[in-house]
């Protein structure tokens, strides 16, 4: 039995959401992707990221449906996070500089003006493929040189891709390969770069929501979770409010329609799939507003 009441905003929001699932299935995100224009390996890196915003709205989804939005919270953080990075995939010259300083540090020149770095699609696709291959190498590695973990890091060793690694991490450039240590990222920034980096829009997301969000992630919202009484009486909260596990739906399914766009914008979707984005987006809107 559902824990809030009927005919309620917040199920108008499960409702849209539904929808959502239905239409932006895998099967039409593939035939998206391939009418795209990208580059075989970005396909491939989208493809897999985008089954991932679909999974992981419909765990949104289930969450609401219980009224847990602070769970949901953290997924939804996640949705603007590969977001992100579909962003910086998919994005018309995108660059990064790299400071003299550093570069003479790394190749012991003596470089006097800093240097863009210009990658393209398909190579920021293999940035992204070989930083998920080398977190699960280090992890494989921590764990075999301590004492006690050797069998875990066997078992993290099975969970590589082989195709992936295979596919990615020999065609990163020796550059590269000193940005990506030195930043520990994909791109050479942290998320707040990234954002920045991706234009205004993603910039004003991350100052709005991205921290809010991040207080679930790290586990600095302990009273949200109970109600204390004058009298200092503490009753636990087992459900959220209904408004609450509804704005975090409305965010998780306008991040989630964003993802879709930024490949729209930047390569051909299809009128098909591009017409029913704009559906479900102004029924979203008609939400929020209502």
């Amino acid at each position: 039995m559902s824990p809030f009441s009927t005919n309620t905003r917040l199920e108008s929001y499960l409702d849209l959401q539904k929808r959502m699932l239905q239409t932006l299935n895998g099967d039409s995100l593939f035939a998206s992707l391939g009418r795209s224009g990208l580059p075989s390996q970005a396909q491939i890196v989208l493809y897999g990221l985008g089954v991932r915003q679909i999974r992981f709205l419909n765990s949104v989804m289930q969450l609401g449906m219980n009224l847990q939005a602070e769970q949901a919270t953290v997924l939804s953080r996640s949705i603007f996070e590969t977001t992100l990075i579909v962003g910086f995939i998919t994005k018309p010259g995108w660059c990064l500089k790299i400071k003299s300083s550093n570069y003479n540090k790394w190749f012991n020149t003596k470089r006097t003006k800093d240097i863009w770095l210009r990658p393209t699609y398909e190579e920021r696709a293999d940035l992204y493929a070989a930083h998920v291959v080398n977190q699960n190498k280090r992890r494989v590695s921590f764990c075999k040189d301590t004492h006690g973990l050797k069998h875990i890091g066997k078992a993290h060793e099975k969970l590589g891709n082989r195709r992936v690694e295979d596919a990615s991490e020999l065609r990163v450039s020796k550059v590269w390969r000193f940005v990506m240590k030195s930043s520990k990222s994909f791109c050479g920034m942290n998320t707040e770069g990234l954002a920045k980096s991706l234009g205004p829009d993603f910039r004003r997301w991350y100052a709005a929501f991205y921290g809010k969000q991040s207080e679930a992630v790290h586990s600095v919202d302990f009273d949200k979770f109970l109600d204390l009484s004058p009298n200092m009486t503490m009753t636990p909260l087992w459900h959220s409010g209904e408004m609450q596990t509804a704005a975090v739906m409305h965010t998780a399914m306008t991040m989630f329609l964003t993802f879709m766009l930024v490949i729209d914008k930047w390569h051909d979707i299809g009128i098909a799939m591009r017409t029913a984005l704009s559906s479900h987006s102004d029924e979203l809107l008609q939400l929020s507003a209502s």
